[in-house]
């Protein structure tokens, strides 16, 4: 907060210039409009606030700026399980901040390198991927390179292979990972067109054209289905 000044010593260095000049009406006019200008303003006086979690920019305190950056980065997080991980010890084994299990760090891959942040121990069961013991070689990212995240948009997600199959039963193509239809309407698309459907909108598979053709005039294992000819 080194940076700021407080409302009361902003109004004390104004006080004293005041005193210094002429008391005519025009300096008192000047006075009074900066007296009310400053009270329009949010307090930036660490000294009188007892929680500095709650000194605010006019809008959000830090404590709730925090915990919506917590709520972010967990989604971020829980979106990419296989690249993330959080531990209640640095990398050289000591626990964050020397408060014994009080704060961990947690951290994802991207592909442009990692990116951490340190949370309360409150925050433990909203991250949810791997515990390490010890956390990662921090890499020497700082604050600037948040802009890493959006890397994670281009990395397209891991997929099961799967392919269609047709069901007897039914009379349409099914996924053979988890049974469902390609399409959400309970119609189902003809030959010609069952290609174009290359993934399963149910459960992600991707469709492989090897293990249609593969599976073209044999019967499949699932639940007695049997693939088109």
């Amino acid at each position: 907060m080194s940076d700021f000044i407080s409302k009361s010593r902003l109004k004390w260095e104004i006080e004293k210039w005041y005193e210094k000049e002429y008391y005519s009406s025009f300096n008192s006019a000047v006075y009074n409009a900066l007296l009310k200008i400053i009270d329009k303003f949010p307090s930036a006086e660490p000294e009188k606030c007892g929680d500095k979690g709650e000194i605010s920019d006019g809008y959000h305190t830090f404590n709730q700026l925090y915990h919506q950056r917590a709520i972010l980065f967990a989604t971020i997080v829980n979106q990419n399980k296989d690249k993330s991980w959080k531990s209640y010890k640095h990398s050289d084994g000591k626990y964050c901040f020397d408060n014994n299990g009080e704060w961990f760090i947690v951290g994802i891959d991207t592909p442009e390198g990692s990116y951490t942040y340190h949370y309360s121990k409150e925050y433990w069961d909203y991250f949810e991927c791997k515990e390490l013991d010890c956390g990662k070689e921090w890499d020497g990212h700082t604050e600037d390179d948040v802009i890493r995240l959006l890397s994670l948009a281009s990395v397209e997600p891991e997929r099961k292979p799967g392919h269609w199959e047709w069901d007897q039963r039914t009379g349409e193509y099914v996924c053979s990972e988890c049974g469902c239809n390609p399409i959400y309407e309970r119609t189902t698309p003809d030959c010609s067109e069952i290609d174009k459907y290359k993934f399963c909108r149910w459960c992600g598979a991707k469709m492989m054209d090897e293990q249609t053709l593969k599976y073209a005039d044999t019967d499949t294992a699932f639940g007695g289905l049997q693939s088109a000819t």
